[in-house]
């Protein structure tokens, strides 16, 4: 997160400097809008700093990717902020595979809550895209309670003219349309992710969410739900870094998959570095790393994923992601 300043004061102390800045964030955002949209909505890290963390964000400290993550944790928001990554999915396969996923954010704090809005995407090349626009809410609860809610429009997209009149499912591989089914396949559909955090101490934080609550069905032809994510995760603080562990539990097909994410971030003034990983059902096993820099309101993150389940040859996922406060003082 991002701190400089009083919100109070921010908009009317507004520096040059974070104007030019955000108006390279903005472009770079307008540039990264031309990536096509997110594979089945599978959970997948957004933003750098999370990726590093291998998405052990549940009982993280927030900034504006908490949109994506615990919504309950926008209220750590001191200053209107924004922000936005591009990555490039497990790079060098061998099938020249060409997949990619993008983020834009903004919220702001107010003395009635923090509001936020987002753009989320992910694209196989032409061919597959899945996009979600959300808008999000949060308020604390008393001293020690955070809660939000966010509400989020799915669109999920195909073109099989560009794959020869068939595709694939970009998970599996399997085709699902064969020859002469139209080119132009779209589904949408409505759903609400829910957070809270509980911050007993300056060092303890432990947070649950429920992502896809309504586990809306986005199938082309017949049923192709989201299916929900409960997570439950914690961090603690030490002069060593803050350590964040968080186990999520997803029900697909009737199949309950268990999956065992954490991480460690230590920060100075100027600096973060991170580590992290995750385990779970289905094979799932992988390791993270990452970077991140300040200089004054401006964060630039770096991460890194390497699976080690699947896809061996390849040379992992980097992501590239930055957050801009608009509300430093002069």
């Amino acid at each position: 997160m991002i701190v400089a300043g009083t919100h109070t004061a921010s908009f009317r102390n507004e520096s040059v400097r974070n104007r030019l800045l955000a108006g390279l964030l903005v472009g770079c955002a307008i540039t990264m809008f031309a990536v096509p949209g997110g594979a089945a909505f599978e959970p997948s890290p957004t933003g750098a700093r999370a990726m590093a963390l291998d998405g052990a964000m549940t009982g993280a400290t927030g900034d504006v990717f908490s949109m994506h993550y615990n919504p309950g944790s926008l209220c750590d928001l001191l200053e209107p902020e924004a922000g936005l990554y591009y990555g490039r999915l497990v790079k060098g396969l061998d099938d020249g595979g060409d997949t990619s996923r993008s983020f834009f954010g903004w919220a702001t704090p107010s003395s009635w809550g923090t509001v936020g809005l987002s753009y989320g995407g992910y694209g196989v090349g032409d061919v597959y895209s899945e996009e979600t626009v959300s808008v999000g809410y949060a308020r604390p609860w008393k001293d020690t309670v955070r809660w939000g809610a966010v509400a989020n429009y799915l669109r999920k997209s195909a073109n099989t003219s560009s794959s020869g009149g068939t595709f694939a499912d970009p998970v599996t591989g399997e085709p699902v349309l064969g020859s002469g089914a139209p080119e132009d396949l779209s589904a949408t559909a409505w759903d609400v992710n829910l957070g809270a955090q509980w911050v007993p101490t300056d060092r303890w934080r432990v947070g649950v969410t429920v992502a896809h609550l309504f586990e809306p069905d986005l199938g082309f032809y017949g049923n192709d739900p989201v299916y929900r994510i409960w997570k439950v995760g914690g961090g603690y603080g030490t002069r060593w870094g803050v350590a964040l562990l968080e186990g999520s539990y997803q029900d697909v097909n009737d199949k309950g998959q268990a999956r065992l994410h954490g991480g460690i971030e230590k920060t100075t003034k100027y600096f973060a570095l991170r580590v992290g990983g995750g385990v779970g059902a289905e094979g799932y096993s992988r390791v993270t790393a990452g970077a991140g820099a300040r200089f004054r309101s401006l964060r630039v993150d770096y991460g890194y994923l390497l699976p080690l389940d699947t896809a061996k040859d390849n040379s992992g996922t980097h992501q590239v992601s930055l957050a801009l406060g608009l509300g430093g003082p002069e």
